[in-house]
């Protein structure tokens, strides 16, 4: 179900390259011209594809949503914003073509890997929380804007160092995860806004207390 607010965010959404609460954030034409944000309701689909898209995606465009297929110029060119959530999905690989995208939702889907995504350059939010991914996606590393990212809810063991590297990320989420402990350095983290820890049971008091002394400056939650 669309909010109502949906239409009320649109430029502040896409100006500060955020989601509204119920996922979908729509693109504003006078912010960037023919850009649009994409919405795909929840389903069983396996994978995604263009032609899919065609078939079964929804575009905000002048202040409402529509079929994607009837908006004039619309191609995964002209998208920044993805929604795939919830669409029992394991297969991703078509995302890479959407080389605009400034915001990528796969939450909620049976993904065990994503594609590589080096030409996204353009990307600032990637949320794959809820899927299969056993390891933190090594493309990740090539996303030079990335703000935010979610990798909540995945089985994933470890914090590779590169990650602990990786400036310019304000927003991380690591809970539900099997990871009991962070990379010994974490200075390029102390830019963080946000960091989540939550229902890591595993992770020792003594590592907790390492991290909170280590980054004073960040909200962190356990």
């Amino acid at each position: 179900m669309k909010s109502s607010a949906t239409a009320a965010l649109v430029a502040a959404l896409l100006a500060a390259g955020c989601s509204g609460g119920d996922g979908k954030a729509p693109a504003a034409a006078s912010a960037m011209p023919k850009a649009y944000a994409v919405y795909m309701k929840d389903g069983k689909r396996g994978a995604f594809s263009a032609a899919l898209l065609l078939k079964e995606g929804e575009i905000f465009e002048d202040g409402a949503w529509k079929p994607f297929s009837a908006a004039p110029g619309a191609s995964p060119g002209t998208v920044d914003y993805l929604n795939l959530d919830r669409n029992g999905m394991t297969n991703a690989n078509a995302v890479a073509s959407f080389v605009n995208l400034r915001w990528l939702r796969l939450n909620g889907n049976a993904l065990e890997s994503i594609p590589s995504l080096r030409n996204l350059r353009r990307l600032r939010g990637l949320h794959l929380a809820g899927n299969r991914l056993q390891e933190v996606p090594a493309t990740i590393r090539e996303l030079d804007n990335l703000e935010d990212l979610d990798l909540s809810g995945n089985p994933i063991s470890e914090v590779p160092d590169w990650l602990a590297t990786k400036r310019g990320l304000q927003y991380l989420s690591l809970s539900r995860t099997k990871i009991t402990k962070l990379p010994a350095d974490l200075t390029a983290w102390k830019s963080l806004k946000q960091l989540h820890l939550g229902d890591i049971e595993a992770m020792p008091e003594p590592e907790r207390r390492r991290i909170r002394g280590e980054l004073p400056g960040v909200a962190v939650v356990f």
